[in-house]
């Protein structure tokens, strides 16, 4: 068995409330595991 690696990053849009945030979840040949995006603003 290989290792994983989870990236994730999140913006925003100043103060007007505006937020998202996403990822991915790879294997240790690159292969996508899962992925998600979400608005949280």
């Amino acid at each position: 068995m290989g290792s994983l690696k989870f990236n994730v990053d999140g913006a925003s849009s100043g103060s007007s409330g505006m937020a998202g945030v996403g990822g991915v979840l790879r294997d240790n040949m690159g292969t996508v595991l899962v992925k998600f995006s979400k608005n949280i603003g």
